[in-house]
């Protein structure tokens, strides 16, 4: 069985990155939010993604079991944000095409719509995790309490 403090750097280091790629797309989304409906929507989920890892981050360390789970998910989430990020830095070099155009960009196969979709997805998943671990920690405080 691996060291569940060795768990806990590995976690660590997966929801930092996690955060840092969300508030890095987040920051690019930025610039471009209010010309477009679509783009402001997506704003707000990587706010609220960036919400969600902060708080997996603060519970790293309590149920490593449950977080190991949430591991894979937030590595996936982790790359499509960086993958988006890299998209938009080449689809903005290209100035001729306007704002419309790239908010109906092919990502993976998809659009921003698309996108905002798994990354719903992930967010799904990572705070039904953290739900999971506050309810669980809430409990062994309360059956320690008897």
């Amino acid at each position: 069985m691996a060291d569940p403090l060795s768990i806990s750097a590995s976690l660590l280091a997966v929801v930092t990155a996690a955060i840092q790629s969300s508030k890095s797309l987040c920051a690019a989304v930025q610039r471009y939010k209010s010309r477009d409906k679509t783009l402001h929507r997506l704003q707000h989920e990587l706010e609220d993604l960036v919400n969600i890892l902060s708080s997996l981050k603060a519970a790293i360390g309590t149920e490593a079991a449950i977080i190991m789970l949430l591991k894979k998910p937030i590595e996936r989430c982790n790359q499509v944000c960086q993958d988006l990020e890299g998209a938009m830095a080449k689809f903005s070099r290209k100035s001729s095409l306007g704002l419309i155009d790239w908010a109906r960009m092919d990502f993976m196969a998809s659009d921003i719509n698309g996108f905002m979709d798994t990354l719903a997805g992930y967010k799904s998943t990572i705070a039904v995790g953290v739900g999971t671990i506050t309810m669980l920690v809430t409990f062994y405080i309360l059956l320690g309490s008897h």
